[in-house]
């Protein structure tokens, strides 16, 4: 036994699962009770009350099924010691006949010993059952209160994102004021040169798409599901995007069984958070990224973003989506990415990021959809 303790000592330190040391121990302090009570009289050895410990100990460390298990193979356990034991001076009596004028005696005592076993075995499964429903129980209500704790901490972490936010909005308005008297005043230039018009012209766009969303954000509320064609809105927005990134490039394909469109119920949420992955992927991807969509037989909207310059490390895929981590290439995951993470999960949706075999990420967006309508191909 003291070497078995080594053994688990050793294997918890190389970290193997806990549950896993947990439930090979339970099993070999049967295996040894059973051995024990084996040389010291078998089933009339009152030790055989030790079984309780490590049914006990299951049912508050380990499953309800591994839990049933071990419960069993101690009953079984206990059952064979009626037949196979190493007998002891000790006992007067036993399990084994001694004569005819112990007969009554003998009878009585195998009664006793029978009615020990079913006491012993009723005992057994509705300690263990009591046991394991009260630590499932316990279990349930640490994990609720530990996310309850934890949407506390994310809406007050957002509460003071949007504080700082709306005060961000009202120090963007001078800047673009400014520069949009710049603007003007080089519009109105007589001697503009023709290469520098074009230059101009994209500036005047890009102010007017600032300045848009600016009001936007300052005049914002809460956002609102509503019913739009997806492709054709997803077409109008990523002009949008280009507008602001002119120098982006996102190439765009359909899977091959969808509809020509999609009337669908679509919270605008969805869009903050596909443009926050959409931003990532092209400062990761050197300005280029593949984006494919496509709307599944079940509803569900599938949406593949994929930049081929970037890759993850394994404590980034851990931590994507969950914590803010340093914001840097190849793929930015910071306060982007769990914005979007935690605007998906809202909507009963999920992003995933992984390494691609051929190199580059891969983020990968589903969301169940209300389709109202489809549309030919």
């Amino acid at each position: 036994m003291a070497v078995v303790s080594v053994l688990l000592f050793y294997a918890y330190q190389r970290h193997y699962s806990l549950e896993q040391l947990m439930r090979f121990s339970l099993m070999l302090d049967v295996f040894f009770l059973s051995e024990l009570i084996y040389f010291t009289g078998g089933a009339a050895n009152p030790i055989t009350v030790l079984y309780f410990l490590p049914i006990i100990n299951a049912s508050l460390f380990c499953s309800p099924r591994f839990a049933r298990g071990l419960t069993i193979a101690a009953i079984l356990c206990y059952l064979l010691l009626f037949f196979h034991y190493w007998p002891l001076s000790i006992f007067e009596h036993n399990m084994s006949m001694h004569g005819a004028h112990n007969e009554q005696g003998d009878s009585s005592m195998l009664f006793h010993l029978i009615g020990m076993w079913i006491t012993f075995s009723l005992s057994a499964f509705l300690a263990m059952s009591w046991i394991s429903n009260l630590a499932q129980t316990v279990r349930r209500h640490e994990l609720n209160l530990q996310q309850a704790y934890q949407r506390q901490q994310e809406n007050e972490y957002w509460l003071v994102t949007g504080m700082q936010t709306a005060m961000l909005a009202h120090e963007l308005s001078t800047p673009l004021n400014n520069l949009e008297l710049i603007y003007e005043e080089l519009n109105s230039h007589p001697n503009l040169p023709s290469s520098a018009k074009e230059d101009v012209a994209l500036m005047a766009a890009q102010l007017a798409q600032s300045k848009a969303s600016l009001e936007r954000l300052k005049q914002f509320t809460p956002p609102q599901e509503e019913a739009v064609l997806l492709y054709q809105e997803l077409q109008e927005r990523l002009r949008h995007w280009h507008n602001l990134r002119p120098e982006a490039q996102c190439l765009w394909q359909r899977g091959h069984d969808d509809a020509a469109d999609y009337h669908v119920l679509l919270h605008e949420s969805f869009w903050y958070a596909f443009f926050n992955i959409l931003n990532n992927a092209a400062d990761a991807g050197d300005q280029s990224v593949e984006l494919h969509t496509q709307v599944n037989a079940d509803s569900e909207l599938l949406v593949t973003i994929y930049n081929r310059k970037g890759h993850l490390s394994e404590q980034q895929l851990n931590q994507a989506g969950l914590n803010i981590v340093e914001s840097e290439k190849p793929f930015g995951l910071g306060l982007g990415v769990r914005l979007a993470h935690a605007s998906l999960s809202r909507l009963g949706g999920s992003l995933e990021l992984s390494n691609h075999s051929e190199g580059g990420v891969i983020a990968t967006i589903r969301l169940p959809l209300t389709v109202l309508q489809s549309f030919g191909a």
